[in-house]
């Protein structure tokens, strides 16, 4: 990484470069998930919720953070925006432009949810403070997966990361409207992903 931070600079590039350094999962046996719950493979936040650093100079503000919610899949839209480019016109492009979240001048996230995959298969959403999943491994990738064969906890999990963050208390029994509604999000994305799981567009 510092030798690419060098490049650019006695390049003369560095100060009209976005730098973004980060991980696709969270850490699998080494390393820490920062008390989050699960790691590599596992649709907890230990699996997915990772550090980001965007370095921008007079863009970014040094040492500013940003706790909103994005994913990977935003690098692309926000790489066309910054480089005046439209999104593709033909397909539907899942993410969305997070450069407003680097500078400071966005202060939520532009998803209004965020759903999370183990392989091909959809097992959680997140909708701000909430997380649910219909199924999930509660043990750690790759042995043992216990999803719909030894698990003896009941199904759905709903956890509210706010006051919850290492999502050890479940609140679907408090909350069963909120059940249903995150349910009939994730059968209807699952529905959407059925009908056209490539996203194209008609012209």
């Amino acid at each position: 990484m510092g030798q690419i931070l060098d490049f650019l600079s006695v390049s003369g590039l560095e100060e009209n470069t976005l730098v973004l350094f980060t991980s696709d999962k969270g850490p699998w046996y080494h390393g820490s998930t920062g008390g989050q719950r699960g790691k590599k493979g596992q649709s907890y936040e230990g699996g997915f919720n990772v550090p980001l650093i965007a370095r921008w100079p007079g863009q970014t503000e040094p040492g500013s953070t940003c706790s909103e919610h994005c994913m990977n899949i935003d690098f692309f839209p926000t790489a066309l925006r910054l480089a005046g480019l439209q999104n593709p016109s033909d397909r539907i492009i899942d993410g969305r432009d997070i450069s407003g979240l680097m500078t400071g001048q966005a202060k939520s996230s532009p998803h209004d949810a965020l759903f999370f995959y183990h392989h091909a298969e959809l097992e959680g959403a997140r909708v701000g403070k909430w997380k649910f999943y219909q199924d999930i491994s509660t043990y750690v990738y790759p042995i043992p997966v216990d999803k719909r064969f030894i698990s003896k906890f009941d199904r759905p999990w709903l956890y509210n990361l706010e006051i919850d963050p290492t999502e050890s208390y479940p609140l679907n029994e408090k909350y069963p409207d909120l059940v249903v509604q995150m349910t009939q999000l994730i059968n209807h994305w699952t529905s959407t992903m059925k009908k056209n799981p490539r996203g194209w567009l008609q012209n």
